[in-house]
């Protein structure tokens, strides 16, 4: 991969679902020519209480590519433990 040769444009997608409908997205800035981004942003989704066990973040990474297509990093999906999710890879307790 491209990104872990040279100096990278890294953003992070953050996607909530319930299911498999997307309900919100939110996306960071990007931060140019490094592969050690720093992000100090902080995102909110509104939700309904009772939906806090049936959602779940997917948050991706990507270097942004100016002449061709984004380039995935990587990503890691986060659930309450009660949502039995096949791709979760961080199950943690929401607070509402």
């Amino acid at each position: 991969m491209k990104v872990c040769t040279r100096n990278g444009n890294p953003y992070v997608k953050i996607y909530l679902f319930q299911g498999k409908k997307l309900l919100q997205k939110k996306k960071t800035s990007r931060k140019y020519k490094t592969l050690n981004p720093y992000y100090n942003e902080s995102f909110q989704f509104k939700i309904e209480p009772q939906l806090m066990d049936k959602v779940h973040l997917v948050i991706s990474v990507w270097d942004y590519d100016k002449m061709s297509k984004n380039d995935f990093i990587g990503e890691v999906v986060m659930a309450s433990p009660e949502l039995d999710h096949p791709a979760v890879s961080h199950a943690c307790r929401f607070h509402g």
